[in-house]
């Protein structure tokens, strides 16, 4: 089942630092009258490929021989969310997607800023077509297929902080879902794993102002608080969105997610990409 797909209706760009590097990076999105995802990072291009999403600490990476894009996955969840199929990603400065508010909605209302337009042939999505599994760490996620078709996510954290505790979010991803229950949240972290992260040359463009922090005395650091009671997990939920769509097209099946991160999220849809391998052709 082949389920619409756009391009955009004209370029439209942001500019921020990145969460890791602390440097600005700018990302131009431009329309392409086929299906397919081109990216440039500093007019050098990279393929994107199950094989060269990588996971590396707390983020993403593209690599494609020696030239990398780091942190795309909050962009990546806002054009497979609005499946925008069909478009050009140009990055220059750091080679690192900005972090923004920590959360997809930059990137979606940047795309409702110059408006969608259909692509003439919608990509067949990325079909799961029989269970996929993978376990380690205390991470349990499954990869089932979906008789039905669309996208369907539950998803489970348990932190030990009690603003965080034991949280369920379970869905279909339509675009109206995403839009209203899930591209808002922002990313997350605890005061003593942030400081952790930094002591290793990470976080340099952290701030309040680019996820939520929560700090041992168990208060929210943030003035304005979390945007939903249950971000954090949500924000798990818009991290796997934005890691499925290594292939540049949605994706089909249902997904269960126990503690997700994105090693566990790539290692998983990998898997689910290689059954695709296996039968020489997208399913439709």
């Amino acid at each position: 089942m082949r389920l619409p797909a756009y391009t955009l209706s004209a370029p439209c760009e942001l500019a921020g630092i990145g969460l890791h590097s602390g440097v600005e990076s700018r990302v131009r999105l431009s329309p392409r009258a086929k299906a397919g995802v081109d990216i440039r990072v500093n007019g050098q291009p990279l393929r994107l490929a199950p094989q060269r999403m990588i996971p590396t600490p707390l983020r993403t990476t593209l690599a494609d021989g020696e030239v990398i894009l780091a942190t795309p996955e909050h962009l990546f969840a806002a054009l497979h969310g609005l499946a925008v199929l069909g478009v050009l990603i140009e990055v220059e400065g750091h080679p690192e997607v900005p972090i923004l508010d920590g959360s997809a909605q930059p990137w979606v209302e940047l795309i409702d800023s110059v408006g969608r337009v259909p692509l003439a042939t919608p990509p067949a999505p990325l079909v799961v077509q029989r269970p996929a599994t993978y376990s380690a760490e205390g991470r349990v996620l499954l990869a089932t297929p979906r008789p039905l078709g669309g996208f369907e996510v539950e998803c489970t954290v348990d932190f030990p902080s009690q603003l965080i505790g034991r949280q369920y979010w379970r869905g279909v991803m339509t675009e109206d879902v995403f839009r209203t229950q899930i591209a808002m949240c922002r990313t997350f972290a605890l005061q003593a794993d942030v400081e952790a992260a930094m002591a290793a040359g990470l976080l340099k463009g952290a701030s309040l102002a680019s996820g939520v922090l929560l700090t041992r005395e168990e208060t929210i650091a943030n003035p304005e608080g979390l945007r939903c009671p249950d971000e954090p997990v949500r924000h798990k939920v818009l991290d796997f969105i934005g890691d499925s769509f290594l292939s540049g097209r949605c994706i089909q099946g249902s997904f269960s997610l126990t503690a997700p991160g994105h090693t566990a999220n790539i290692r998983l849809l990998q898997a689910v990409a290689a059954q695709e391998t296996s039968t020489g052709e997208p399913t439709a």
